[in-house]
């Protein structure tokens, strides 16, 4: 029991340590790239939820950008991410598009959103600013996003926070039919509370004005991974617009209690590719280990010798100048046995010849044998 205590105490520790995590106050407003292994790493020891969501991070994404948590990180992250994608698509004529389409907005904060363009002109002035210098240096990427990672880490970039903070709140109020059940059905004061004020973070509303005023026209989907306690062991992804209208610019945020970062997704693999081998029959030859050479003329070791070689292959033989010097020779083979002639031997003719050279019947030696008797 006390074993069981002691498990359960340390879960309700990491618990309420993923509860109360804090985001970074200290530091640069926006940070560099991370790997994101780092988060998995702050959420080692923490509940076993957060550490298998984190976990699984790493299978879509590979970096994330902390964002400083001053009340102002949703807004931030979100600006960002909408240059920076500006930046990544590498052309001028996108960028002054939308320098123009932002300065027709102008009117629009003037007209729905009431307000006194003499006083908000600086802050305006400081996004148009920024897009002019990406406009200069888009065709150099590292040097735009230079330019943008300075000017966020800048005092300046509190007016380009406030611009979006008054373009939400003009489309709140030009559109207050379509969203008064989300403020009260009172979005000037809703505005004046939750949109407009510095150092109040972004809530589920202003994200919507913020993707219907700015992103959606420029063609650009936010993602937003939560972090939280909720059942699965994957973090829930939601879209804004939830509609997918086939645009291909999407910037990704990852959202812990009360604090967003930027995240980056990781390069798409290359696609699998089934290897074709082709098999033959193959029936393998033994060569010898020792070369043999054959002889294609046939030729007989004993010719070599000095009066073993053979001259009488042919009959009518080039041997003779006769056929040689013939230009229409045409040799014969020479076949043993049949083109020899052979020798008959008359048995009879051989008995006579012995007779005449001495040879005696038995009738002339009895003759004889008498003759010596008498």
């Amino acid at each position: 029991m006390e074993q069981s205590q002691g498990l359960e105490d340390e879960l309700a520790a990491q618990e309420a340590a993923a509860r109360t995590w804090q985001p970074e106050l200290e530091g640069p407003r926006l940070g560099d790239k991370t790997p994101i292994g780092a988060i998995m790493e702050e959420y080692a020891k923490a509940d076993p939820i957060y550490v298998a969501k984190t976990s699984a991070l790493s299978e879509t994404y590979s970096h994330y950008r902390p964002v400083k948590g001053d009340g102002n990180c949703g807004w931030r992250a979100i600006g960002f991410c909408y240059f920076e994608l500006l930046i990544q698509q590498g052309n001028q004529e996108f960028v002054d598009g939308e320098i123009l389409r932002l300065r027709q907005l102008n009117d629009y904060l003037v007209n729905e959103g009431g307000h006194d363009p003499s006083l908000v002109e600086d802050f305006l002035e400081e996004t148009f600013e920024l897009l002019k210098e990406l406009s200069t240096s888009i065709h150099d990427p590292d040097t735009s996003l230079a330019v943008l990672t300075t000017k966020f880490n800048d005092d300046a970039s509190m007016g380009i926070l406030y611009h979006l903070r008054l373009l939400a709140s003009a489309w709140l109020k030009g559109h207050s039919d379509q969203y008064g059940a989300w403020c009260g059905n009172d979005p000037e004061h809703y505005s004046q509370t939750v949109i407009e004020p510095p150092e109040h973070e972004i809530d589920e509303l202003g994200i919507s004005l913020l993707v219907e005023i700015l992103l959606k026209p420029a063609g650009v989907i936010l993602e937003i991974v939560y972090l939280d306690r909720s059942a699965g062991t994957k973090a829930n992804v939601h879209r804004f617009p939830d509609d997918d209208s086939g645009n291909n610019l999407t910037m990704h945020l990852l959202y812990r209690p009360g604090h967003y970062d930027i995240l980056y997704k990781a390069p798409p693999r290359p696609p699998h590719r089934e290897i074709q081998v082709n098999r033959m029959a193959y029936e393998p030859t033994n060569f010898p280990s020792v070369p043999q050479f054959q002889d294609p003329f046939g030729v007989n070791p004993l010719a070599m010798l000095p009066g073993f070689g053979s001259t009488n292959t042919f009959k009518n033989s080039h041997f003779n100048p006769a056929h040689f010097n013939n230009p229409n020779f045409q040799p014969e083979e020479y076949r043993p046995g049949v083109d020899d002639p052979v020798e008959r031997c008359d048995r009879s003719a051989r008995k006579r010849s012995h007779a005449k050279v001495g040879h005696h019947s038995s009738d002339d030696n009895a003759d004889s044998m008498e003759s010596r008797e008498k």
